[in-house]
């Protein structure tokens, strides 16, 4: 009967990624998959823009960008989903969640991968047109649409817990909105150029860029820098200090 009741309460990496308790994991495992499957649509954009679609399909160098999306992809989606999880989840069940995305990202990030590989065709089908290929990379295209969707519809339960969760949101705000401003203003005058390319992007990729680099460095950025401010000090009437999570906004 012991043996019987330890079996039943062994954990199950599954079960951590549902309800409040695995938001953290499945931000941090949809980030991680719609990141590297982002990047490697980049890499296709810029073989269109150059004018060789056809050069996107380089397995390794699909490979390297789909990795680099991948991996700051989950670092960025565990950070959101620690501090974006739900007030009645403690940190350590979020850890759990974070843990089981790691291993679901195994398998997942694999058939990610693969669709990727699909994804960078593209261009091959643009100018080959023959109907299995053409079923292949919409396959790859719509594997990326669901990525996304998912990993949007989680950032938003995320954020916005950790908008509750943060002290200095009052303040921080303003601030996140102004720097995401900033960055808009300078990507469109002086466009970004694509990694490893001699390509800039075009005005759509300058807003999709400016709004990548607020959420993945300048918000991470902003929470350290305005965190120490107020432990400076603390009793500066602009801030809301801990007593502001109290009430409806309280948060675990």
């Amino acid at each position: 009967m012991q043996a019987l009741s330890h079996e039943r309460t062994l954990p199950n990496p599954f079960g951590w990624l549902k309800g409040p308790e695995g938001l953290a994991g499945r931000l941090a495992l949809s980030w991680s998959i719609a990141g590297g499957l982002s990047m490697v649509a980049m890499l296709v954009l810029a073989a269109f823009l150059s004018g060789s679609p056809e050069s996107a399909y380089v397995p390794f160098t699909v490979s390297v960008y789909f990795l680099v999306g991948a991996a700051g992809g989950f670092i960025h989606g565990a950070l959101v989903g620690a501090a974006g999880r739900p007030p009645s989840v403690s940190i350590s069940a979020a850890v759990r969640g974070l843990e089981a995305a790691g291993l679901w990202a195994i398998p997942g990030l694999a058939a990610a991968w693969v669709a990727g590989l699909w994804v960078s065709m593209t261009g091959m089908a643009a100018s080959e047109a023959a109907p299995p290929l053409i079923a292949t990379i919409v396959g790859g295209w719509l594997i990326l649409a669901v990525a996304a969707g998912w990993a949007l519809a989680e950032a938003a339960e995320g954020l916005r817990y950790a908008m509750q969760r943060w002290p200095e949101r009052r303040p921080g705000r303003v601030l996140v909105l102004l720097t995401f401003a900033t960055l808009l203003i300078v990507f469109l005058w002086q466009r970004p150029e694509i990694w490893f390319t001699d390509l800039r992007v075009s005005a759509v990729g300058a807003i999709i860029l400016a709004f990548g680099a607020t959420v993945w460095i300048a918000l991470p950025v902003l929470v350290l820098a305005l965190h120490f401010l107020h432990q400076w000090s603390a009793e500066s009437p602009v801030w809301e200090g801990p007593h502001a999570l109290q009430g409806e906004d309280a948060v675990g």
